[in-house]
């Protein structure tokens, strides 16, 4: 059986819906403005220890070598934190995405976005840049997010992401009330445990269109519920995405944390 529905969250898991933490897709984002700030080098990294945390979600089926250069392949892995049902203020979602040839650079791969009140949401990856649209930040560095690793097995795909749960801040100051957004991202990735609900969502979107339009889309649980870390696994169903294709079909999701 074929799911039938799509959320607005899981339209923004694909990209679809103007979030993005680059301007590589035109379906993504469009930015107003755009201000810079110089990378800091204060903190002494030999004092720092990350905090790990590992998202792993297991394929149906082996991802293409090359991704179409008009498509998106996008990963979205959502913890509800303030157990509301829904993905809302104060709640932290983890993005991966591919276009091309693969997991190329970390820095526009892999990232987290923090929903701060009315559904605005600020993206944080390597970028050692500030930026704002609209009067309002859209977007601060973090030193490393963490990495990514594909392994391709007897007809699957298993991506692998370790995070920093903890990362260091790129930028130094308070760049238009950037020290408050990220004292609060910090707070609200530290709540991120073993008990907090967590769902997941992968999609191929067709950006030739407009607006985008959805190839081949899955998520676990279904219909937008929610399972706890706990270092299990949660399987789905096979073949029961939606679309004309099946690279987005789910077999398991793992999200681990450090003992």
């Amino acid at each position: 059986m074929r799911k039938s529905s799509v959320s607005y969250l899981l339209l923004a898991a694909m990209g679809l819906t103007g979030c993005g933490s680059d301007s590589s897709s035109s379906s993504q984002t469009t930015k107003e403005s755009q201000q810079g700030s110089i990378v800091t080098t204060d903190v002494n990294d030999s004092f720092f220890t990350p905090e790990p945390m590992s998202i792993q979600v297991d394929l149906a089926n082996q991802l293409s070598a090359t991704i179409p250069d008009d498509q998106l392949f996008d990963v979205a892995v959502n913890f509800d934190l303030n157990n509301s049902g829904d993905i809302d203020e104060g709640d932290i979602q983890v993005r991966m995405k591919r276009i091309g040839t693969g997991w190329t650079n970390t820095t526009s791969n892999l990232y987290y976005i923090f929903v701060q009140g009315g559904g605005n949401t600020v993206v944080f990856d390597e970028s050692p840049n500030f930026k704002s649209e609209s009067g309002r930040i859209t977007s601060l560095g973090v030193k490393s997010v963490g990495t990514i690793e594909q392994t391709d097995n007897a007809g699957k795909t298993a991506l692998r992401f370790d995070l920093i749960k903890n990362p260091q801040r790129s930028l130094s100051g308070d760049l238009n009330g950037s020290d408050a957004v990220y004292s609060a991202f910090e707070l609200a990735l530290s709540q991120i445990s073993a008990s907090t609900p967590v769902n997941a969502s992968v999609g191929l979107a067709d950006q030739s269109t407009t607006p985008a339009t959805s190839v081949s889309f899955d998520q676990v649980p279904d219909g937008e519920t929610y399972f706890q870390g706990s270092n299990a696994s949660i399987e789905d169903n096979l073949s029961d995405y939606t679309g004309v294709s099946g690279e987005a079909d789910i077999e398991k999701v793992v999200v681990g944390f450090a003992d």
